[in-house]
């Protein structure tokens, strides 16, 4: 069995249980291979608190809405939701906070990770834009969003993909908005200082690096702190 360099950063992909089987795309893996880490798999069974110690960094991926009573409100009847993928995610992010982990969300890891915060989400409002593009490939950009300073992505306009109904209403407790749709939909946050980015788009079906790399890089920074 090839054995994985100890010096490897060892990013968690966090997995959610399908039909007998624990289930991530191949492209969350190739996002962290590509950016020079190890992605390691961690299935429902693991307990959240476990799975926190043998990571450097934290990815959790895109899925199904987010229950709306983390946050307060009324699900709809209609609503695509998992409750017990809820909990086990929000207690992986939440362990993930406490121990300094570095955290990248993308789509629903993105919501998930703000609502953990204390944030709150809403359904994606009707616009020119199209945010739930579910009957296209994911590897096409539909719409550009605006990048702030201080993240991982080049400043100004940026093409992104788009596969979400929900969107970020109210901000988490230390995030910061740091990308919008020009339709005003919040596409990017960011807690800089806590190395936490979620991101409503899909990078990992895109040629797109930037934030695997940056997922790898603040792991990396951490464990070599943990060192000192």
């Amino acid at each position: 069995m090839r054995q994985i360099p100890a010096e490897r950063i060892r990013p968690g992909v966090a997995a959610f249980e399908g039909r007998r089987a624990h289930v991530i795309t191949l492209e969350y893996a190739a996002l962290i291979h590509r950016a020079g880490g190890s992605p390691v798999l961690l299935p429902e069974g693991l307990e959240p608190g476990d799975a926190v110690e043998i990571v450097d960094g934290l990815l959790m991926p895109g899925g199904e809405d987010v229950d709306p009573r983390w946050y307060g409100h009324a699900p709809d009847e209609h609503a695509d939701i998992d409750m017990s993928r809820d909990v086990r995610e929000m207690r992986l992010v939440h362990g993930a906070i406490e121990q300094g982990i570095p955290l990248l969300g993308i789509c629903r890891g993105a919501q998930v990770i703000n609502v953990a915060l204390g944030g709150s989400l809403s359904d994606t409002p009707p616009s020119d834009i199209v945010h739930a593009s579910w009957g296209q490939a994911l590897t096409r950009p539909v719409h550009d969003v605006v990048i702030g300073s201080g993240t991982p992505f080049p400043e100004g306009a940026y093409e992104v993909n788009s596969a979400h109904h929900q969107m970020i209403a109210a901000v988490g407790d230390d995030a910061v908005a740091v990308a919008h749709a020009t339709d005003g939909v919040i596409e990017a946050i960011m807690c800089a200082d806590r190395g936490i980015l979620g991101v409503q788009w899909h990078p990992e079906c895109l040629s797109d690096p930037a934030s695997g790399e940056w997922l790898v890089a603040q792991a990396e920074r951490r464990r070599k702190s943990r060192r000192m």
